[in-house]
């Protein structure tokens, strides 16, 4: 990860932000001063803002994490319906599945760390699961086996590509 650091005026700056529009808010401004990626304004917010500051949903997304490839035994155990589900469909069909919906920020933000996806920036939003890490098990955002990296290397190894589906948390599943 590239190094930012901020004067003392911009991390004041920063601090208002986030006193006035809230995290959310720190993260755009954190972008806007040091020109970091997501993930690093969230690893530099984290550093400089209070915990104690951080409202219950301060990303206010959600992420629908879904799955598209066809399908092969391998990936069955992974997918949202019992093995059984599956035994009369051919290998190769194409499937849609949905791997997670995540409710919580931390979830989110355990998502994006590992896809290397913006909420925000829908360029980001098909990731090949070819050209992530997912081979170290101990990324310190994964926690409990979350996001389940089990399961995004079987559908990596077996082709798949994955989509990112940010929503409000008040919009209903699509």
């Amino acid at each position: 990860m590239t190094e930012f650091s901020l004067s003392p005026a911009q991390e004041d700056d920063v601090r208002r932000a986030d006193a006035t529009g809230g995290r959310i808010a720190a993260f755009v401004r954190i972008r806007q001063l040091t020109g970091a990626s997501l993930t690093e304004a969230i690893s530099i917010a984290q550093a400089l803002l209070p915990a104690s500051s951080t409202p219950k949903r301060a990303l206010d997304v959600d992420l629908e994490v879904l799955v598209v490839g066809g399908l092969v035994p391998s990936v069955i155990q992974h997918l949202p319906y019992s093995p059984e589900r599956y035994l009369n469909i051919p290998c190769g069909t194409p499937i849609i599945a949905n791997l997670a919906s995540t409710l919580s920020d931390d979830d989110v933000l355990a998502w994006i760390r590992v896809l290397h996806v913006d909420p925000w920036d829908f360029n980001t939003h098909c990731v090949d699961l070819s050209r992530l890490d997912l081979d170290d098990e101990h990324h310190p955002w994964v926690v409990d086996e979350y996001p389940p990296l089990e399961a995004l290397r079987a559908f990596r190894d077996a082709g798949f590509t994955l989509h990112v589906y940010p929503r409000a948390p008040s919009q209903s599943s699509p």
